[in-house]
């Protein structure tokens, strides 16, 4: 399976980070995280490609919100220095309602050419706490048949649960992960 999206889709910053200013750009030092499965599969197979996003010493979640509050986007910045902050290459867009920045993603990938498809429901929820955030990443997983009717995807989802000690598939697994950052 290809799980290629389950990778951050947050833009992980290595500059050592200012105090956010009236600029609107806010940095936070990730300083845990932390990773969890919901009825899904315990197959290593599966959840060997699946780990926590990892941070190091100089990590940091960096955006800047727009002038009329609504909206948020990633930067990438080389220095200490506000103005050395460009968007990021990824440009991740959020939603920014009060202290709360979201964004939803859907993606579909051919399950190893089966006549199934993986579709991959991602939402992220950061929440500024003042002195502290949290970013949730949930990735909810469901398999299409691309042929209606054809069984496919219940086939491989019942062979995954076969091999499992937890008796869990695919279908349905949410996958949790959890940064936790702190203002520099």
């Amino acid at each position: 399976m290809n799980l290629r999206h389950l990778l951050p889709l947050l833009a992980l910053s290595a500059c050592p980070a200012p105090e956010t200013g009236d600029d609107g750009v806010f940095f936070w030092r990730l300083t845990e995280s932390s990773l969890a499965f919901g009825a899904c599969t315990d197959d290593p197979r599966f959840r060997d490609d699946v780990t926590p996003f990892a941070i190091g010493e100089n990590s940091f979640i960096i955006y800047r919100v727009s002038e009329d509050g609504k909206a948020a986007a990633t930067l990438s910045c080389t220095h200490v220095d506000v103005s050395t902050c460009a968007e990021s290459a990824d440009h991740i867009p959020w939603e920014v309602a009060g202290q709360e920045l979201t964004r939803s993603q859907t993606f579909t990938d051919s399950v190893a050419d089966a006549g199934c498809d993986m579709q991959q429901v991602v939402t992220e929820t950061l929440i500024d706490k003042g002195q502290t955030m949290t970013l949730d990443v949930v990735n909810v997983l469901t398999l299409i048949n691309t042929t209606p009717g054809s069984g496919v995807c219940e086939d491989l989802d019942a062979a995954t649960r076969s091999r499992s000690t937890n008796g869990f598939g695919v279908e349905g697994c949410v996958i949790s992960r959890q940064l936790k950052g702190a203002a520099p």
